[in-house]
C-alpha cells in the first residue's frame, strides 16, 4: 500500500482550491466596490440636502420680504431678489437691497447690493455652496425652484426643491 497523494491529485486540489480562493476574492472585491460607491452616493445626497436648505434658507429670509424676483430664463444659474428693508441705513429710512444667488462653477454664491444714490453696491459676498457640478433656477408665480447636481467618483447626483413663497404673484 502506498502513502501520501500523487502529483496528480495534489495538482488538481491546488486547482480547485486556487479557484475557489478567486472566486471569494472576485466577491469580496465587488461587494467593496459596491460599498464605496454606496458610500459616496450617499455622502452626495447629504452634501446635496445640506446645499439645498441653504439655499432654501437664503431664499426664505430674502424672500418674504421681496418686493420682486428677477428670474432670466436665458440665464438660469441666477436668480435676484428686490427687498425693501424699513428702518434701515444712518437715516432708519427705507433701504433697497438686491439678493442675487448665482452659480459660478464649482461655487453658489450670494450676492447682496444695496442702493446708494440709484447704483447697486455690491456690500457683500457669501459663498453658499462649493464643489457644485449643475445649478440651474426656475420661477413660477408664488414657487422658486431650483435643481442642483454633484459628482463625485464618476458618479453623479442632483437633487430638486421648490419653495413656495406666498407673497409672490
Amino acid at each position: 500500500m502506498r502513502r501520501g497523494f500523487t502529483i496528480l491529485e495534489m495538482l488538481i486540489t491546488m486547482a480547485v482550491v486556487l479557484i475557489a480562493v478567486l472566486l471569494i476574492l472576485g466577491l469580496a472585491a465587488r461587494a467593496m466596490m459596491i460599498s464605496t460607491q454606496s458610500l459616496t452616493t450617499i455622502e452626495l445626497a447629504d452634501d446635496l440636502l445640506k446645499t439645498a436648505m441653504e439655499l432654501r434658507k437664503e431664499i426664505i429670509k430674502a424672500g418674504p420680504r421681496a418686493d420682486q424676483v428677477f428670474f432670466d430664463p436665458d440665464n438660469p444659474a441666477s436668480i435676484s431678489f428686490w427687498v425693501n428693508v424699513p428702518l434701515a441705513g444712518e437715516n432708519y429710512n427705507f433701504q433697497n437691497y438686491r439678493y442675487t444667488i448665482v452659480f459660478r462653477r464649482p461655487n453658489i454664491e450670494l450676492q447682496i447690493y444695496q442702493e446708494v444714490s440709484k447704483e447697486w453696491i455690491l456690500e457683500k459676498t457669501k459663498i453658499l455652496a462649493t464643489d457644485i457640478s449643475t445649478c440651474t433656477f426656475f420661477a413660477s408665480p408664488g414657487t422658486i425652484s431650483f435643481t442642483i447636481g454633484k459628482e463625485k467618483n464618476s458618479i453623479e447626483r442632483t437633487y430638486f426643491m421648490s419653495i413656495a413663497l406666498p407673497n409672490l404673484e
